[in-house]
């Protein structure tokens, strides 16, 4: 097979393995597809090794919403569609601490959606036993390795082993093959994430065998890599900015209301204010 694209998403690593291949069906991989109001999810499960190495990547379940190119009109439902599947991967108990991490470098504009998420998010760990129905809820930003001279993973195993929550979700910028699906998906992952994959940038995973816990990874294309043959760039959106306020407002929005599922919309935004 002739070398792919490379892609953080994997509902396009499947799509141009099925262009490479020319088959309908990957081994090892399952796909379903499925509609709900005006927003599409794809969900693709790698169940072996077989279909972990054809994909380029690790075994488990990747959920990609398609919001298209209309994507601020569809926010709120987006919103709620997305804390819906959040719901079924977090524990129950909402007296379980939970840790979120914003990867990226709140600097520079396409990596900057971690940090903005989590600038958005009611934190609550120092004040979850003063408020009945508050789940504990830690954040951090580690920044990149060119600012603080340390592994973003280094930090947050660090923090985890002071602090041990029940599961991490990381938030971080991703790569898309396809330059329109640039701010028009959401991935969540149950697998974690190794930052800088999709172009060719490899940083140390976040997983469960490098922190020990569940590590749930939700990401949003903001680059795409361009054809390596021809100038091997990374090139972005002109509306980028718009792009990372909206994404990050979104994302933030699903959060709070799956991390915060015993408050509604009007106490989680007195918190947050």
């Amino acid at each position: 097979m002739r070398q792919m694209k490379r892609t953080d998403l994997a509902v396009e690593a499947h799509q141009l393995w099925r262009r490479a291949e020319k088959r309908a069906s990957m081994p090892g991989v399952q796909v379903e597809t499925k509609s709900r109001g005006p927003l599409q999810t794809t969900i693709v499960k790698i169940l072996d090794e077989e279909g972990a190495q054809a994909l380029g990547k690790p075994k488990g379940t990747y959920l990609s919403m398609e919001l298209g190119s209309r994507y601020g009109c569809v926010r709120a439902e987006a919103a709620r569609q997305l804390a819906g599947h959040l719901k079924k991967l977090l524990p129950k108990d909402t007296q379980k601490h939970i840790m979120v991490v914003g990867l990226g470098n709140r600097s520079v504009t396409p990596d900057a959606l971690g940090p903005r998420t989590v600038d958005q998010l009611l934190i609550s760990r120092h004040v979850a036993d003063a408020y009945q129905g508050l789940r504990p809820v830690s954040a951090i930003c580690p920044g990149v390795k060119g600012q603080t001279g340390l592994e973003s993973l280094e930090i947050v195993q660090s923090v985890l082993r002071s602090t041990e929550p029940s599961c991490v979700i990381v938030i971080d910028a991703l790569a898309a093959a396809e330059i329109s699906h640039i701010g028009s998906v959401v991935q969540i992952a149950d697998t974690g994430i190794q930052p800088g994959s999709g172009v060719g940038n490899r940083r140390s995973a976040f997983d469960r065998k490098t922190l020990g816990i569940p590590v749930y990874a939700i990401g949003v294309p903001t680059v795409t890599d361009m054809d390596r043959a021809e100038s091997g760039m990374i090139v972005t959106s002109a509306e980028i900015d718009e792009c990372i306020e909206g994404m990050a407002k979104m994302l933030s929005m699903a959060l709070n209301e799956a991390l915060q599922p015993e408050l509604s919309t009007e106490e989680i935004a007195e918190f947050v204010m």
